[in-house]
């Protein structure tokens, strides 16, 4: 597998950076682009990783080929706050203590529709709220 290229579907999904800083799903010759929050739906499967795991071979394969972009983490978690998944809110709620201050920031809207709403654990809504809070 390329140093560029991160498998994480049983069906041959994969993750992959391109040297202009662009990221994309691909599968087979197949590509989905990953640019608005909308798109990252297809990377949802990055959550059944640990957050160290794929944070450290997304910089990886950024580094392989010397892209100016890192991984857009914050629209991950955004796409997945936005669902009316109690699983994916979960998930993305979990993963939101590892960004930075900045991508906290954009996610303070989907971050508010967590805290008001009955989709989530209570847990994941506390945790929306803290972060609501402290911006």
């Amino acid at each position: 597998m390329p140093c560029n290229e991160f498998l994480f579907g049983e069906n041959g999904t994969a993750l992959r950076v391109n040297s202009d800083g662009s990221w994309e799903i691909t599968h087979g010759d197949r590509r989905w682009p990953l640019n608005e929050i909308k798109d990252f739906y297809r990377a949802w499967l990055l959550f059944e990783y640990p957050f160290e795991t794929v944070s450290s071979k997304l910089d990886e394969m950024a580094q392989c080929v010397q892209s100016p972009r890192r991984f857009a983490f914050e629209k991950l978690v955004a796409s997945a706050l936005q669902t009316r998944n109690t699983n994916l809110i979960n998930q993305g709620m979990d993963w939101v203590p590892y960004l930075s201050a900045h991508q906290i920031e954009t996610l303070l809207d989907p971050l508010r529709d967590v805290t008001n709403t009955k989709i989530g654990s209570q847990r994941a809504r506390q945790l929306a709220r803290k972060h609501v809070n402290r911006a």
